[in-house]
């Protein structure tokens, strides 16, 4: 067993003994069991799972180690706590957005793009 820690600025919101937790890294999606290699990677928005369970992580970090995973995260939501039609109208809005920005504002297109898969990895988890 494990122990899992999801940490957001506004609250602590899971800690609790799991066998397994698959994290949305930004290389790509990974699994932790207990054994771990200690190591610290870079999340992106998606979706963290445990057993049955499953949790929207914004971008953030996971710190590792053979008995402890430690999720730091600018945002999480469990499923009920998301609306589908709020979210799918929000990815609307935001994919419109994007066309009407110019192809030279490049910040503007990385924040734009940047919130599109955070309401992807949303609607995914729900």
């Amino acid at each position: 067993m494990i122990e899992l820690e999801v940490v957001t600025p506004q609250r602590p919101l899971l800690k609790t003994l799991c066998d397994s937790v698959t994290l949305p890294g930004q290389e790509g999606e990974f699994q932790v069991l207990e054994g771990h290699v200690p190591l610290l990677a870079a999340l992106k928005p998606g979706t963290l799972s445990y057993g049955d369970q499953k949790l929207m992580v914004a971008a953030g970090y996971a710190e590792v180690d053979p008995k402890h995973v430690s999720v730091l995260c600018e945002g999480a939501a469990w499923p009920h706590e998301l609306d589908l039609k709020s979210e799918q109208g929000l990815l609307e809005q935001l994919e419109a957005k994007l066309l009407q920005v110019a192809a030279e504002d490049e910040h503007t297109l990385k924040e734009i793009q940047a919130q599109i898969e955070s309401v992807t990895a949303r609607i995914r988890v729900i």
